[in-house]
């Protein structure tokens, strides 16, 4: 696996699973801009309590920055063409929201 910081935008709204363990998980998609201007669709899981918090909270559209552990894939649609695509364990979420609190707030546990 790779470390990998990745920036982009919401797919769509994450959502919250159990496991067979019962310990709950994070699912969310994510597109995120290539270096040759394509986007490249990331798939997330976040297992850690912190990420996964943050994570419920974004909706469609919304930007982030989530680092963790990542996979890259290639895969092929019906049509034959290829597409590469990155599966991320994401162990830390960063939003535009965490960024404007000041440390005293975080400190403090404020919802921002």
């Amino acid at each position: 696996m790779i470390e990998a910081l990745v920036s982009g935008k919401m797919l769509a709204k994450p959502t919250q699973k159990e496991g067979k363990n019962k310990k709950p998980f994070v699912l969310a998609r994510v597109t995120a801009q290539s270096h040759s201007e394509d986007s490249v669709t990331v798939s997330v899981i976040a297992f850690n309590e912190d990420a996964q918090e943050t994570l419920l909270k974004l909706d469609k559209g919304d930007l982030v920055s989530i680092a963790g552990k990542a996979s890259p894939k290639l895969w092929e649609d019906l049509k034959g063409e290829k597409h590469s695509s990155l599966d991320l364990v994401a162990n830390r979420v960063l939003t535009v929201f965490d960024a404007t609190a000041t440390n005293s707030q975080k400190a403090e546990g404020a919802n921002v």
